[in-house]
C-alpha cells in the first residue's frame, strides 16, 4: 500500500512502527533448504 500511494505512511517522527517477526526465521531456513537441495 506504502509503494502504491494508498497509504500515507508515518507522517510524524512521533508515529512509531512495530514490527514482529515471529515464524521468518523458519522461512528463511525453509527457503534456504530448498535452494539447497535444488543446487544439489
Amino acid at each position: 500500500d506504502l509503494c502504491r500511494g494508498r497509504h500515507p505512511g508515518r507522517r510524524q517522527a512521533a508515529e512509531i512502527t512495530l514490527f514482529k517477526s515471529v515464524g521468518t526465521a523458519l522461512e528463511d531456513l525453509a527457503a534456504a533448504v530448498f535452494a539447497w537441495e535444488r543446487v544439489g
